[in-house]
C-alpha cells in the first residue's frame, strides 16, 4: 500500500509538472482523432490520482498492527464475554424491529430532502453554466457577457455562504460525535485542495489588485469589469474557507430526529450541485493560466504560469471533492 501510494503522487506531480509538447514537433496524425479533447481528460486523470493516493494511505493506515491490551481480571472475562454477547443479540433484534418499522419511513424521508435543494441547485447550475459559456466564447468582443459573468458569480457565492450558515446554525442541536476527532482522507484532501485554491485565487486577485494600483501595467483592462472581478476574488477566498470549515464541523456530530435536519439536508443538495456546476467550469471553461472564462491575459499571470500548474488542478479537485463529502453528509442526515 505504501508502494501504490508513492507511485500514485509520483505519477500525480508527474502529469502536473510534465513540459509542454512543441506544437511545430508535436505528431498531427492520432490513430484516433481526438482533436482537442485532452484539456477534457486532464482534470479527470489528476483526481482519480489524487483520490486513490489518499485510499491507498487510508487503507494503509488501517492495515498498521494494534496492540491488544490484556484483561487484568482473565477469571471474569469468559463470564463478562457470554453476558455481553446476550445483551447484544437481545439489542441486535430490537434494532432489527426497529429497523422494518423505519424502512418506510426512511424511503418517504428519501423523497422529500430529494426537493428543493436538488431543484434550486440545479436552476442556479444552468444559469451559472450559460454565463459561463457566454463569457468565454464573447466575453472578449461583448463586454456585457464578462460582466455578467462575475456578477452572477457574487450571487452564487452569497448564496452558498447563506446555505453554510444554515447549515451551521442547525448543527448547533446535534449531538457531538465523540469519535470523529482526528482527520481522516477526506478531512486531510479538503485541507490541501484548500490550500491550493486559496493561493490561486490569491494570485489572481494579486494581479488585478497591482493593475489596480498601476494601470500602466495592463493599459487594456477595462476599469470596470477589474473591479467586479476583485469583489469575485475577494468573495471567492471567504467562500471556500466557510465551506470548507462548516462541512469538517458538520462531519463532527451525529444525526438527530429533530426539525432542523431537513434544512440541513436541503443546504447540503444544494451545495452539491452548485459545486458540481463550478467543477465543470474549472474543468473546462478556465486554462492553467489564472483568469475567468472571457477574461484576458495580463502579463504578471502568464508569469505565474508555472505555478498554476500545481494550483489549478488542486483547485479543480476542491469542487470535486466538496462536492463527493456533501453527497456522503447528506446520506447521513436525510433521515
Amino acid at each position: 500500500m505504501a508502494h501504490l501510494l508513492g507511485t500514485n503522487l509520483a505519477l500525480w506531480f508527474w502529469t502536473l509538472c510534465s513540459e509542454e509538447v512543441d506544437e511545430s514537433v508535436a505528431c498531427k496524425s492520432y490513430p484516433v482523432p481526438l482533436g482537442n479533447t485532452e484539456k477534457y481528460f486532464s482534470p479527470l486523470f489528476v483526481e482519480y490520482l489524487l483520490i486513490a493516493a489518499s485510499l491507498f494511505y487510508q487503507i494503509w493506515q488501517d492495515l498498521l498492527p494494534t496492540q491488544a491490551v490484556a484483561a487484568p481480571h482473565c477469571r471474569t472475562c469468559a463470564c463478562q464475554v457470554i453476558a455481553e454477547n446476550d445483551d447484544a443479540e437481545n439489542v441486535d433484534a430490537d434494532q432489527r424491529r426497529d429497523e422494518g418499522r423505519g424502512a418506510d419511513r426512511i424511503r418517504r424521508g428519501m423523497s422529500r430532502n430529494l426537493g428543493l435543494g436538488i431543484v434550486m441547485g440545479c436552476c442556479f447550475g444552468v444559469v451559472f453554466i450559460i454565463l459561463v459559456i457566454a463569457s468565454t466564447y464573447s466575453g472578449k468582443t461583448h463586454r456585457i457577457y464578462h460582466i455578467a459573468y462575475p456578477g452572477g458569480i457574487i450571487t452564487l457565492y452569497l448564496i452558498q455562504i447563506v446555505a453554510c450558515y444554515i447549515i451551521l446554525l442547525s448543527a448547533q442541536s446535534l449531538a457531538w460525535d465523540a469519535q470523529r476527532t482526528s482527520l481522516d482522507h477526506d478531512d486531510a484532501l479538503l485541507y490541501i485542495s484548500l490550500v491550493g485554491s486559496l493561493l490561486w485565487e490569491g494570485f489572481h486577485l494579486y494581479s488585478l489588485a497591482l493593475i489596480e494600483i498601476d494601470p500602466k501595467i495592463e493599459p487594456e483592462s477595462l476599469p470596470n469589469v477589474r473591479h467586479i472581478d476583485i469583489a469575485a476574488d475577494a468573495l471567492a477566498m471567504l467562500q471556500y474557507v466557510f465551506q470548507t470549515t462548516i462541512l469538517i464541523n458538520l462531519r463532527r456530530h451525529q444525526p438527530t430526529q429533530g426539525r432542523r435536519t431537513p434544512w440541513i439536508s436541503q443546504c447540503l443538495l444544494f451545495l452539491l450541485t452548485t459545486n458540481i456546476g463550478l467543477w465543470i467550469e474549472n474543468s473546462f471553461f478556465v486554462e492553467i493560466i489564472i483568469t475567468t472564462p472571457g477574461e484576458k491575459y495580463t502579463s504578471i499571470q502568464k508569469n505565474l504560469k508555472p505555478i498554476g500548474y500545481i494550483l489549478h488542478p488542486l483547485n479543480i479537485f476542491f469542487r470535486f471533492h466538496f462536492a463527493v463529502c456533501c453527497l456522503i453528509a447528506w446520506s447521513i442526515f436525510r433521515t
